[in-house]
């Protein structure tokens, strides 16, 4: 299992709306199983990634915003020049609890 993590600025996209954010987020990768073999050729694992953190706002009006503009709690994160789909799992006071899978922005 490899593990790596991203501390810094972010803007989550939902509704038409973008916000600023501080994310703490955390990646990391578990084997997946092996596939069955099929025409005699075995195919290689691969490794399955899931991330999930948290997204901070300058106050909790913002992360209402937030959490209400996210449809269906599906969102768009932009962190280093690069976009990837969330979902938005939960709100806690100024934070808004996210979680991705395959591949991080980071």
């Amino acid at each position: 299992m490899s593990e790596r993590s991203y501390d810094g600025e972010a803007v989550l996209r939902a509704g038409g709306v973008a916000y600023q954010c501080r994310a703490w987020l955390v990646w990391w990768t578990e084997p997946a199983p092996a596939p069955a073999q099929t025409s005699g050729h075995a195919h290689r694992p691969q490794d399955a990634g899931r991330w999930e953190g948290k997204l901070r706002f300058d106050n909790e009006d913002e992360a209402v915003s937030a959490w209400f503009a996210s449809d269906a709690r599906h969102a768009l994160l932009h962190l280093q020049g690069r976009f990837a789909a969330v979902t938005v799992v939960d709100m806690d006071g100024p934070f808004l609890l996210v979680y991705g899978v395959g591949s991080p922005p980071f």
